[in-house]
């Protein structure tokens, strides 16, 4: 079927009738024309994804062809076609939204070109009629999108702002929040900032039609004797559905049975009750089609909660009831896990409700209520949850011995339950990994006795194990058993000097020259092939970089920096001013010469033009074929005939409008599959593995749970059942032992290229060449003793994974300040969050991806709302950053966290307290640093000198906690605080005052902005 978006022809008239001087041009001229504006001097931005207007007189001059330019039209407006814009094969309605969009934008560029009704003071002075970091988020917007040229002014920022700012706050002011959040959170929007511009915006994209709801009408059939004889009530409800004439039955069917069974199991009230009976309704037209619909998989999950809540679970644990002699019951409650199950189950009916088409209002409200189920689970899980941790680190003999210390063991509590919230269960290295993040930290240890029967960490592992069944996993033996290997090498004062003087400098050089020597080896057999070398004397190896006097000397460096700061300082600074030279020599300084008028103006001119179209061209095409003839082994002659050849060819070709055109064409595909693969392809396979490791092991969880789940013993099973299930739990508990080991020690750290280099494959270099020893030591072939050892080196990888957090588990190796913590769900800090890099800059990718799925028009409820619930749950990981390190400190009852706004590269917090002003606090990313601010003082200037000194303090901690680089020393920190787990005095209630000044006027503390 012919749409707009591959027929550009058909797409171009309908809006010339619109925008007469609108033409359509490839990506590739359009960047032609762009970059020939640039060397004239118009500032341009370098993007072919923006409108872009030339002047008549001028564009033949930027390289425009000439059967585009006609002399009705004083100027042009260059966009580029849906092909270029990736909309293939899309509705006519998504690309006629794009281009309307792109045509709104085009016209008031058209209107802010006029210098003499815009000057850039006019532009600038609107500009600043923001507040600064709103300002700031903009230009990064801005910049992100490639919207703005290099450097640009204040004047060329509201320029390029104005336009899609405009086209935002007329037709999709909804959207404005996604790509300016700092903007949309700062109250009504002052449209003043528009003034003079076009006054609204033109649609000619169809709307889209309304759904409907699905209408209830009470069936004549009895429905209460159905589900008095069913066993699955959404089965029943959906078999009924699939007939036309009993659609009423069905529909009452699922609001009576499931709809009450959800009420009764969660606890609703009536009002509830109806909301969500009519959530269910409008779900049910959405199972038809086929088994296992989305939106019937949701129902099942829904039905499955219900069922889980209203029963008694419990499961057989027939190891631990061996292990503990028949103490322990052969049945173990699953009580304490119930609000986990729920969690479970909500999240998967959530999964499964985003891929049905529900109507907006329906899809706003179902999002509603499972956002407050999930809430009331959360709480009811912390509530109850809490002190059965807690009390389990307090007996495993993790006592905090300061104030410190306590607010440390609240927050791993904190941290390990939101694991649990989000995970629905947690592991031995998920409670050592919180811990080494943690300020709480363990004793060395004590002694043999200690190492043989566990450290605090393996008796809370075990503790935990009992007090939790069903939530917590207790440790493997062998993640037990590197526990206590670490605690020898880490934990011990003659551990930590063999590890810092000895493993860690030598090792680590054994590792990295076998790496590199690895490397070299590849590169010489990639060299081989294309230019053979001459047959090698018989005793000569090749290249060998581990030699006993290489492993002395960068051992010897590696010791100098992981043992003395000041080698560290001078290996930094030496580093730093070598990067600043090479910066200069080969980027900024040729930039700047070739930026030189005189060298423009000999670049620009004619001779150059015509010289490099028909001789530097071809001799590079010629060059080209040359060495590629000698690379496949031609003889010089040859190659020098075949590259003279090409160059005669390239010559003839160019000089002919002809040939021109084929090369344009050649020179633009060319173009667009490196585009596509450099922009799509490569970060597509990079995501991909990324992506596909982590389904894998999800994928792997959720069959080891599935069996789990099956297992299960609920009330009002017959005893052959228990029977069955605990000699099925007999079998089954070694089998999901062994997949566990060969997953996660054999295969994963072999094929995981993050975890393979440099440990897997120095190990695999190392055990590969002792294949045909142990063959001969053990009698069988090579071939069974290289399936053996194949998978040592992904335990070596295994161990150095694992090792990697061990070292901050004990308070001997705390550092020195205070440090970033992780607030992200992967380990970011606040600085990590925001600043853009491959893993990291989480915050920006988010509005990025968000903004992309705006301009594609593309942008579906169901992925604006995925990506708002992840922006969501970092607010809530912000949140918790306040409230576990700021709140306990100040012992204030009535202090509370107020709103979170999360912008591009800026978070901003407020803390209410009682009736006076917030006091409000934004961290915000500048280059490569995070500052500190404190925008507004409220509550703050209304209490005493000693209680401000005390508030600043607790702030300065969360600021260096946040990745603000203004250090603490955690000595005064634990000082200024106390030796003793006490509350200091709670902050009396300030009196707001008779009037609120403005955060401009109110005196700012000292210093205001830190970093």
């Amino acid at each position: 079927m012919t749409t707009l978006s591959n027929d550009p022809g058909e797409l171009e008239r309908h809006f010339r009738r619109r925008a007469p001087n609108l033409r359509f041009v490839s990506e590739r001229m359009l960047n032609r024309v762009l970059a020939a504006m640039v060397k004239a001097g118009v500032r341009v931005p370098l993007t072919a994804y923006a409108p872009v207007w030339v002047d008549r007189d001028a564009a033949r001059g930027f390289g425009v062809p000439s059967e585009l330019i006609t002399d009705a039209d004083s100027s042009l407006l260059l966009v580029t076609p849906p092909d270029d814009r990736l909309l293939h094969d899309l509705d006519d309605a998504t690309v006629l939204t794009v281009y309307d969009r792109l045509l709104n934008r085009a016209e008031v560029l058209r209107v802010l070109g006029d210098p003499a009704a815009w000057p850039d003071a006019e532009l600038t002075r609107r500009f600043h009629t923001l507040s600064e970091p709103i300002r700031r988020e903009i230009r990064f917007v801005l910049q992100a999108e490639r919207l703005l040229p290099p450097e640009p002014t204040d004047a060329e920022v509201c320029r390029a702002f104005l336009p899609l700012f405009w086209e935002l706050a007329k037709n999709r002011r909804t959207a404005l929040a996604d790509y300016f959040p700092l903007l949309a959170a700062a109250g009504p929007i002052d449209e003043s900032i528009l003034a003079g511009l076009p006054q609204a915006a033109v649609s000619t994209a169809p709307l889209p039609a309304l759904p409907t709801r699905e209408e209830v009408v009470t069936p004549d059939v009895d429905v209460r004797a159905i589900l008095d004889h069913s066993r699955n009530v959404v089965r029943t409800a959906i078999q009924y559905y699939r007939r036309p004439e009993d659609r009423a039955v069905g529909v009452a069917i699922l609001r009576d049975g499931l709809g009450n069974l959800l009420a009764d199991a969660l606890h609703w009230d009536r009002e509830r009750s109806e909301h969500w009976k009519a959530i269910l309704t409008a779900i049910l037209p959405h199972t038809q089609g086929g088994r296992w619909t989305p939106a019937a998989k949701a129902l099942y999950e829904l039905q499955a909660l219900a069922l889980d809540r209203r029963d008694h679970l419990s499961a057989v644990a027939p190891f631990e009831w061996l292990r503990s002699w028949g103490r322990r019951s052969l049945r173990q409650s699953l009580d304490k896990a119930r609000d986990v199950i729920l969690l479970r189950h909500l999240a998967k009916a959530k999964k499964q409700t985003e891929r049905v088409e529900l109507s907006q209002a329906v899809r706003d409200e179902l999002h509603e209520r499972l956002e407050e189920e999930r809430h009331a689970a959360e709480s009811r899980i912390r509530e109850t949850l809490g002190p059965v941790v807690r009390a389990a680190l307090t007996r495993a003999g993790l006592v905090p011995d300061n104030r410190v210390d306590g607010i440390a063991r609240d927050k791993l509590v904190g941290e390990l339950l939101d694991g649990v919230c989000s995970r629905g269960f947690f592991r031995l290295s998920d409670l050592r990994d919180a811990l080494a993040r943690n300020d709480l930290k363990l004793p060395d240890l004590s002694g043999p006795g200690e190492l043989w029967k566990g450290d605090a960490l393996l008796r809370a592992d075990k503790l935990l194990g009992e007090d939790l069944f069903g939530i917590y996993q207790r440790g493997e033996v062998y993640l037990r058993g590197i526990q206590r290997l670490s605690a020898t090498a880490f934990g011990t004062p003659a551990g930590r000097a063999v590890t810092l003087y000895l493993f860690v400098p030598f090792l680590g050089a054994y590792l990295g020259l076998e790496f590199l020597q690895h490397i070299l080896h590849a590169v010489l057999r990639v060299a081989a092939l294309i230019d053979p070398p001459p047959e090698p004397h018989p005793h000569h190896h090749g290249p060998h970089l581990v030699t006993w006097w290489s492993m002395l000397l960068v051992g010897g460096a590696l010791l100098l920096l992981v043992n003395s700061p000041a080698t560290r300082e001078i290996a930094s600074r030496v580093l730093r001013a070598v990067g600043t030279i090479l910066s200069a020599t080969f980027i900024v300084l040729p930039q700047r010469i070739w930026a030189l008028p005189p060298v423009q103006a000999v670049v620009r001119s004619w001779v150059v033009t015509v010289l490099w179209q028909n001789l530097a061209l071809p001799l590079l095409i010629g060059g080209g074929v040359f060495g590629v003839a000698v690379l496949y082994d031609l003889s010089i002659p040859r190659a020098v005939f075949v590259g003279g050849l090409a160059f005669v060819g390239s010559v003839a070709l160019l000089v002919t409008p002809t040939g021109r055109q084929i090369y344009e064409r050649l020179a633009e595909g060319v173009l667009d599959t490196g585009r596509y693969v450099w922009a799509s392809l490569i970060p597509g396979i990079v995501s991909w593995i990324v992506w596909l490791f982590r389904e894998i092991a999800a994928a792997v969880e959720r069959l080891l749970y599935t069996v789990d789940e099956w297992l299960r013993f609920r009330d009002g099973q017959s005893k052959e059942s228990l029977v069955l299930k605990t000699v099925l739990a007999v079998v089954w508990f070694p089998i999901a032992y062994v997949v566990r080991f060969v997953f996660y020690l054999l295969v994963e750290p072999q094929v995981n290229p993050v975890k393979h280099f440099p440990v897997v494959t120095v190990s695999h270099k190392v055990i590969w060449p002792m294949v045909p020893q142990l063959s001969g030591l053990l009698g069988i072939s090579d071939w069974y003793v290289a399936m053996m050892v194949n998978g040592v080196p992904g335990i070596f990888g295994f161990i150095a994974w694992e090792l990697k957090e061990n070292w901050r588990l004990y308070a001997s190796n705390r550092p020195e300040n205070l440090q970033p913590v992780a607030v992200g769900h992967h380990g970011e800090t606040v600085r990590r969050l925001f600043r853009p890099g491959f893993h990291s800059g989480t915050v920006p990718k988010l509005y990025r991806k968000l903004r992309l799925l705006h301009d594609s028009a593309t942008d579906l409820p169901a992925k604006v709302e995925k990506v708002h619930d992840e922006l969501h749950h970092l607010a809530e990981s912000l949140s918790h950053l306040v409230e576990r390190e700021l709140f306990p400190l100040l012992n204030e009852p009535h202090l509370s966290l107020g709103r979170v706004t999360l912008g591009c590269q800026r978070v901003g917090v407020e803390l209410a307290n009682g009736t006076a002003d917030p006091l409000v606090l934004a961290w915000e990313l500048e280059g490569d640093a995070v500052f500190a601010d404190v925008v507004r003082r409220g509550w703050l200037a209304s209490i005493d000198d000693a209680r401000t000194k005390t508030v600043l303090m607790a702030v300065a901690g969360l600021n260096a906690k946040a990745a603000v680089p203004n250090p603490v020393r955690w000595e005064d920190w634990v000082k200024f605080w106390g030796t003793t787990p006490t509350a200091t005095p709670p902050i009396p209630t300030p009196t707001p005052p008779e009037t609120s000044p403005s955060a401009e006027a109110l005196p700012k503390p000292s210093p205001e902005r830190t970093g």
